[in-house]
């Protein structure tokens, strides 16, 4: 090919198209930072083991478990 022909549509549209892989793979790492984040900063504030506080610690192992359900599926796709 010439330097001064244009390239061809098919040529075009390769080069501008995507690849699924590469994208699916992008998408589920920024997925598993976001998701390990939250359980992270979930493990770093569990509540005490007080009588009084638990409602509370019920909440956060909800908490725990919504977030260990976010991760566990990435991990097992990845």
């Amino acid at each position: 090919m010439s330097a001064g022909r244009a390239p061809c549509l098919s040529q075009l549209v390769r080069a501008a198209t995507p690849d699924p892989i590469e994208a699916e793979k992008t998408s589920l790492r920024e997925k598993f930072i976001a998701a390990s984040a939250a359980l992270v900063a979930e493990a770093k504030c569990p509540p005490d083991d007080k009588e009084e506080l638990w409602e509370e610690k019920v909440m956060w192992m909800r908490r725990w478990e919504q977030r260990t359900g976010e991760v566990f599926p990435l991990v097992e796709r990845g």
